[in-house]
Parts: C-alpha cells; sequence; structure tokens
C-alpha cells in the first residue's frame, strides 16, 4: 500500500477506536519515521534482513526470539496491511508492590502493526526468558491464569494511551514456521551472498511454465544448488507456505509460482489421501490418477467440476475440459 494510503488508513481506524491524542501521535510517529533502533546481535541472536512487500522495502529483524518467525508471519496474513519494526520507544517506571517507583526507563517494543481493522503493538519472546523473569523481577512481569504474560510498566504506558499492546511468547506461535525460520536465518543474514540474478531467473522462469516444481528436481535434473533454492525462497522469489511445510525435509517439498498455486497444490496432495466413492459407469478420478487423452498419458494434478489439471510426463501442466 501506498504511503498516503497507508495514513488515510490508519487515520480511518485511529478514528474507529476512538483513540485520544497521546496514542494517536505515536501510532503517527511510528509510520512515518525509520525504526527507532537497530536490532542488536546479542544472546545467540543473527540479525535477519526480510525483503518485504507490504512496505515495500526490507526489514532488519533478531532471528532467534521469535521475530523473525513473527515478521514472516505479518508478511503472509491477509489481514495485515502493515508492520513496522523496532517502534518508537516510550518511557516506563519500574514500581514495585509497595506503589514505590524505583527507577524510569527506554522500552523497545518489537512491532506496530497495522490491520485491515485495527492497530496495535506486539512484543515476541522466548517463553524460557519469560519464565526467568517473572523470577527475577515479579514487579514488572507476570504470568496471568491462562498462560499470558505481562509486562506491567509497558502495559500501563500503552493502556493510557489506547494502543492495544501484548506479549507474544514463542509458544503461542506456529511450530513449523518458527522451525523454518530459524532454518532459513543464515539466507537472510545481511552478508548472506546474494542469488545471482541469471540462475533467480531461470527459476522463476521455470516456475512461471510449470506453476510448481519439486525441489528435488530443481536440485537433481535442472542443476541448481541447495543454497540457490532456499536463497530463492528466503528473498520471497517463490512460494514456499512456511506454516505447513518443512524446509529441513527437502524430500518432500514443493515450490511453487505464487501463494494459489501453493495452495491449490496442498489441496491436491490433501486430496490423495481421501478415498474415492465409486460411481456406477463414472471414471474415478483423483489426484495421482494415470489418463490417456488423444493417445497422450497424463497424470491427474487437481479435479474440477469442468476441468482436470493435468501433468504430462515432461512435467508440463494442462488443462483438459470435461464434460
Amino acid at each position: 500500500m501506498e504511503h498516503a494510503k497507508l495514513c488515510e488508513h490508519v487515520e480511518n481506524i485511529l478514528c474507529q477506536m476512538n483513540m485520544p491524542d497521546e496514542g494517536r501521535q505515536y501510532v503517527r510517529h511510528v509510520i512515518n519515521n525509520e525504526p527507532s533502533r537497530t536490532p542488536k546481535n546479542h544472546y545467540g541472536n543473527i540479525l535477519s534482513r526480510i525483503p518485504s512487500k507490504k512496505i515495500n522495502h526490507s526489514i532488519l529483524v533478531e532471528s532467534m526470539a521469535g521475530e523473525l518467525a513473527k515478521a514472516m508471519e505479518y508478511e503472509n496474513d491477509k489481514n495485515i496491511i502493515a508492520y513496522f519494526p523496532q517502534p518508537q520507544e516510550i518511557q516506563v517506571d519500574y514500581i514495585d508492590k509497595n506503589g514505590k517507583r524505583h527507577g524510569t526507563g527506554p522500552y523497545h517494543p518489537d512491532f506496530l502493526v497495522v490491520t485491515k481493522m485495527s492497530v496495535y503493538v506486539d512484543e515476541v519472546r522466548d517463553d524460557a526468558r519469560l519464565y526467568a523473569q517473572t523470577l527475577s523481577h515479579p514487579d514488572s512481569y507476570s504470568r496471568d491464569e491462562g498462560g499470558a504474560y505481562h509486562f506491567l510498566p509497558a502495559e500501563q504506558v500503552f493502556k493510557r494511551m489506547e494502543v492495544p499492546y501484548k506479549i507474544v511468547k514463542n509458544s503461542s506461535m506456529n511450530t513449523r514456521l518458527l522451525n523454518n525460520a530459524r532454518f532459513l536465518k543464515d539466507y537472510l543474514r545481511e552478508d548472506a551472498p546474494e542469488i545471482p540474478g541469471d540462475t533467480l531467473r531461470q527459476i522463476t522462469d521455470l516456475l512461471q511454465e510449470r506453476k510448481y516444481v519439486s525441489y528435488m528436481e530443481l536440485l537433481e535434473e535442472h542443476r541448481f544448488t541447495a543454497d540457490h533454492i532456499f536463497s530463492a525462497i528466503a528473498g520471497g522469489y517463490v512460494d514456499v507456505n512456511l506454516h505447513v511445510e518443512r524446509l529441513d525435509v527437502p524430500s518432500d517439498l514443493i515450490i511453487c509460482r505464487d501463494a494459489a498455486i501453493s495452495a491449490a497444490v496442498r489441496a491436491a496432495r490433501q486430496k490423495e489421501l481421501q478415498p474415492v466413492l465409486p460411481l456406477a459407469g463414472v471414471m474415478r478420478l483423483r489426484s495421482g490418477t494415470v489418463i490417456r487423452y488423444d493417445n497422450v498419458e497424463y497424470t491427474v494434478v487437481m479435479c474440477g467440476e469442468r476441468q482436470l489439471h493435468v501433468q504430462d510426463k515432461d512435467g508440463y501442466i494442462s488443462v483438459l475440459e470435461v464434460g
């Protein structure tokens, strides 16, 4: 979304949320300025740079704390219009259980997120670290009966501004996505070598023609390297559903041209596992069925009411009209 349209959309949301001026000023500052700080390499983190189509430039996040996976989730969530890493810091007060203030300091949340209907702030944390903080800083960190963690000093400030805020613990996120994000982190490093332009063009041209192809075919028949393939995935040049596929088991991995093809291929693969009910006088067709049409042998990829998507022995996809 263009920045001017984004600002207009955000203003409409702020009105709908009836947010006070302090909160509105905070949100406006975030969407109109660069990140408030640069993520750091600490606690075993590796900085990862994600190419974002939603905000039209790359963003820098820490990989090990779950921020990388969360950013990938935002990028693929159709309800989310934009997201901003390292939004403006806030000043928080550290107050003990007796109401005595022990200090004031800056706090940097991880993301400000803009959806179709709301705006909110997320902080992504590792469960073990959160639990340790409830023990070492019980006046600031707590865990409720539902298992949600709270950072009370930040909650108080965002509550005053009426900006929704929450801590997202890693265990609440999709496990497959977290594992895939960790797998891809080395391909998203700032110093990671870029995939050669000619190689990338060959992969995307192949997918433009074929719509999807297996990882093993790219590797064994087309002679692309594993690094080239995973770099294309990390860069968003090709599509893999990172919520369901396993990059660490590439023997079953399908690389697709776009998200729509990826969803169709997954639906077809799931359909293969479903039993086919026989109908008298009707050919039983499902994904994987081998048919012959005009003396050419095809394998059925997807079945529709009026069309069959089929693949010939050379791997080319075509559509046959039915009935």
